[in-house]
């Protein structure tokens, strides 16, 4: 990126400091050993400590700089100053500003004191270097520091020109009202409350522009030319919304393979936590949008999930979506088409697209989809099916019940336009429909099948928690295996693993565990409630107990439902579990409700066959978009709407930027993080010599590869025949920037139904493996119990039925 050479460390460093320093997303690697840094002050550190003494030789005598390629010593000369103009607007200081402002959430206010303290530091400092030139016999360049010094933030001085200049200079893209209609308000006018009429709008980011700029990503536009597999066999494995037998059977994608494909998704959030009657005030709804060409790895990273529009919830339930979704929709109308687009440093290209899904909770979902919002109020609350309320806790399987008709359902849509008020009552309760949709204008898109079930909401924020709630009650209360204070005290004592420290299961209360509450678990430390359950209080519950043998069949439910990898044969499994599992429940709590998101668990098996791995369609990293918003505190309310807008796009924008406001570079990755370590002979390591030959290597406790975080002690999956093949990391190797494991097999002694987990032993032979060679990149669930070493199987698609 930056082609400065030195024969010098220091000048290097100086170089880094002046140039970089500003540089988001940056990583150093050190081309000596392979660590990587993201504090410059470390990387400086790094070297004095581990490397000085070895090339301190080499740098002897030798200070001057062998290349820059900028071709300047970091200060203009007389003739440089001079042409500075004092209207004009320097990208970089408008970069400075945004950083400012987007990325340290700094208010207007703070960001004018900050500027006017900057130009009066850079003012006392030229000052302190004039000084010292005189003091040398340099000439004097007084008139041309003025000259410079003055025009520091010039163009920059309101909020109004700084946005300007970040839509001029660095690509910012403000967001655009929408008229969505017209509200009555009490006003004060003259000392009296007056109802008038205001206007009620959105606001979105037009979609085209957005595109437009993020196809310029060179990351994301190189990954538009990857080819994808069209093979689709009982055998195949699939990882991607592209694997699915929707996508491979579909005559756009046949016709233009490289078309881009679109994910929705959608979601009301409060970005403040009110109580009591001031609850659901300031409710906002948000559209985002992803690019699902983009790697699954880097997909869930919330600068890769764009904004499109923003209004609050009650406009929306007043208004509908036509109004705030119609550039959307005929963006992707025009996309289904073909459009010309001029990719900047990429020239112009025809593309295609097309919306493959949308994501949303149920009641998102239902309310953008035209079905009923509550499912209470419809006899057929599924909008995927047509089984009616008093039959969902018959039906265990999706081939007990009749699935909704495209065709069929857009005929409904219309007959409730022509027929009585009355009739439409009537209709709209029986069919679960409320009306026509904005998604249906979207060129093939098929509301009955695209609106996708997620397992977020329907398992972690569903049936877990009045399942695990239910089981809880049985254990403590009636049967008395143990105490509640006896499982807080474990929960709390527990040794969790680092992946599992951020969310810890909360403890929990009498009142949570009694009929009709609910467990107070988020999303995130209910899967880790679930997953560790069996290691907390397996040795307390009865092996055999039918009520603990089906809480397993929902565990691993969730661990096939969140598993990046899956097959044919995981679409089987998790058809057959779920079906048991729903009719034991009936069974085994009788009092219990059957909740239709318990009924919503039929389809999955069909939706991962038909759009890929379920942990693609989760919202749980979605759903930390919302607290994007959260982070800054907002004071006015007023406009909310476009407060939140401003602040995203600003945000992105910054992202977006790389050196000297181009695209940046490091957009979707920043690279392999590698932690400090020693170096060593590769002669040393037999294992290591055997691969790569002679060589000096890095030997680190910790490497993190595209987000998956490889420590010494944790557990790998190698390989998966018609038993799991398991190898824990002894050591880490990096050799021209290439990560190697060497690993100790494991030897599997049992597999413990009631624990849900393998008993392992160390064989004692190792093994080296190249990471990029891992199939299996998630490593593995590992903890003792009964003083033995448990491992249970997470993130590969497979299962062992009970």
């Amino acid at each position: 990126m930056c082609p400065y050479f030195s024969s010098s460390f220091d000048d290097f460093c100086d170089h880094l400091f002046k140039r970089h320093s500003n540089a988001a997303n940056i990583i150093i690697h050190c081309s000596i050993c392979g660590a990587s840094f993201r504090k410059k002050l470390s990387f400086r550190s790094h070297y004095y400590r581990k490397h000085f003494n070895d090339l301190s030789g080499h740098n002897a005598g030798n200070e001057q700089v062998i290349g820059d390629s900028d071709g300047d010593d970091g200060i203009l000369n007389s003739d440089e100053l001079q042409n500075v103009s004092a209207n004009s607007t320097d990208c970089s200081e408008a970069t400075f500003l945004l950083k400012l402002r987007a990325g340290h959430r700094l208010s207007q206010k703070a960001i004018l004191d900050v500027m006017c303290a900057t130009k009066q530091l850079f003012s006392s400092k030229i000052h302190q270097l004039q000084c010292e030139w005189q003091h040398s016999g340099l000439p004097s360049f007084d008139s041309t520091l003025t000259v410079y010094t003055d025009t520091m933030f010039s163009g920059l001085q309101t909020e109004h020109m700084q946005l300007k200049a970040f839509e001029k200079e660095l690509g910012y893209i403000k967001p655009v009202h929408i008229e969505l209609g017209s509200v009555r308000r009490n006003v004060v006018s003259g000392g009296k409350y007056v109802v008038k009429n205001e206007m009620a709008y959105g606001y979105i980011v037009p979609f085209m522009k957005q595109l437009v700029q993020l196809l310029a990503m060179p990351e994301v536009n190189l990954g538009m030319q990857q080819k994808h597999t069209d093979s689709f066999a009982d055998g195949f494995e699939m990882t991607a919304v592209h694997d699915g037998k929707l996508f491979q059977s579909d005559h756009f994608f046949q016709r233009y393979p490289n078309a881009l494909q679109f994910g929705l998704y959608t979601d009301e959030f409060e970005i403040v936590n009110p109580i009591g009657s001031h609850r659901r005030k300031h409710k906002v709804t948000a559209v985002y949008w992803i690019l699902l060409n983009i790697p699954e790895e880097h997909r869930s990273k919330l600068r890769v999930i764009q904004l499109y529009a923003v209004a609050r919830s009650q406009f929306l339930k007043q208004f509908g979506w036509y109004k705030l979704l119609k550039d959307l929709c005929d963006s992707l109308k025009a996309l289904f088409q073909g459009v010309d687009l001029d990719i900047p440093k990429f020239g112009p290209k025809r593309y295609f697209g097309k919306l493959c899904y949308v994501l949303a909770d149920t009641l998102a979902a239902h309310s953008l989809g035209g079905f009923k919002e509550g499912v209470g109020g419809a006899i057929k609350p599924c909008r995927t099916c047509e089984v009616a309320k008093k039959d969902l806790v018959n039906v265990h399987s999706a081939d007990m019940c009749h699935l909704r008709d495209e065709m069929e359902h857009r005929d409904r849509v219309e007959m409730l336009t022509a027929i009585s008020k009355q009739a439409k009552q009537f209709w709209s309760k029986e069919w679960g429909i409320t009306g026509s949709t904005v998604l249906s204008t979207v060129p093939d898109f098929k509301v009955t099948k695209a609106l996708l079930h997620d397992p977020m909401h329907d398992i972690l924020e569903g049936i877990a928690r009045y399942e695990l709630r239910a089981m809880l009650h049985l254990f403590i209360v009636s049967r008395k295996f143990f105490s509640l204070a006896e499982l807080n005290s474990r929960m709390q004592n527990f040794e969790y693993d680092y992946s599992e420290r951020k969310d810890k299961p909360q403890l929990l209360d009498k009142q949570s565990l009694e009929p009709g509450s609910t467990l107070g678990q988020s999303a995130a430390s209910m899967k880790n409630l679930l997953t560790l359950l069996p290691c907390l209080i397996g040795d307390k519950v009865p092996r055999g107990d039918l009520h603990w043998v089906n809480f397993l069949r929902l565990l691993q439910i969730m661990l096939l439902t969140v598993s990046p990898i899956v097959s044919h044969r995981t679409v089987q499994t998790l058809e057959m579990l779920i079906a048991v599992h729903n009719a034991e429940f009936c069974r085994l709590y009788p009092d219990e409700s059957f909740r239709p998101k318990m009924h919503y668990l039929i389809h999955y098996p069909d939706q991962m066959l038909n759009f890929g791995p379920l942990r693609n369609h989760w919202c749980m990293r979605l759903e930390s978009k919302n607290g994007f918003f959260k982070q800054k505190r907002w004071h006015n309310f007023r406009n909310i709407a476009l407060s939140l807008a401003t602040y995203h796009q600003q945000w992105m924008c910054l992202q977006m930027l790389g050196v000297d406001g181009k695209p940046s570079e490091t957009y979707l990755y920043e690279g392999d993080e590698v932690k400090e370590g020693c170096c060593v002979n590769s002669c040393t390591v037999t294992l290591l010599y055997e691969q790569v030959g002679q060589c000096t290597a890095l030997q680190t406790e910790l490497v993190i590869i595209h987000g998956h975080r490889y420590c010494i002690g944790a557990i790998l999956l190698i390989d998966f025949a018609d038993e799991p093949v398991f190898g824990e990391i002894v050591s880490i190797y990096v050799v021209c920037n290439e990560k190697y494991f060497e690993y100790e097999q494991l030897s599997i002694v049992a597999f413990d139904n009631h624990l849900n987990m393998f008993s392992v032993t160390r064989k004692g032979k190792r093994l080296l493996l190249k990471a990029a060679c891992l199939k299996y990149k998630w490593t593995q669930i590992k903890h003792r119990s009964n003083g033995e070493d448990m491992v249970m199987l997470v993130n590969c698609g497979e299962a062992w039925v009970l």
